[in-house]
C-alpha cells in the first residue's frame, strides 16, 4: 500500500511540474506580436562597400541594411524605397521599390 501510495504522489506532481512548464514557457499570439520589431521605411540611395550595402537618405544620414529575400545587387545606385526591420544597426528589408 506504501508503494501504491508513493507511485500515486510522484504521478501527480510529475503531472503538476509538466502542466506549469507548459504554461509558462507557451507565448500567447498577443505576446509574440509584443515582441515584434515594428516596420521601418526608408528613402535613399543605395551604395555598395565590399560586401556591406548602405542606403544614404537625401538628409545625409545612412543605414546599413542587408536581406534574406531580395537581391540587393540589381538596386545598387538607384533611388529606392525600402521596408524592414531593424536587428541591431542593420535594416533586414523585406521589400524595396525604385523611385
Amino acid at each position: 500500500m506504501k508503494y501504491l501510495t508513493l507511485g500515486a504522489t510522484l504521478v501527480t506532481v510529475s503531472l503538476l511540474f509538466a502542466g506549469c512548464q507548459q504554461t509558462s514557457s507557451a507565448n500567447t499570439p498577443a505576446q509574440q506580436s509584443q515582441d515584434k520589431a515594428p516596420n521601418t521605411t526608408l528613402v535613399g540611395t543605395l551604395t555598395k562597400s565590399g560586401s556591406h550595402y548602405i542606403l544614404k537618405g537625401s538628409d545625409g544620414k545612412t543605414s546599413e541594411i542587408n536581406s534574406y529575400t531580395v537581391t540587393l545587387d540589381s538596386y545598387v545606385g538607384k533611388s529606392i524605397t525600402i521596408t524592414g526591420q531593424y536587428s541591431g544597426t542593420t535594416l533586414f528589408v523585406d521589400t524595396i521599390s525604385t523611385n
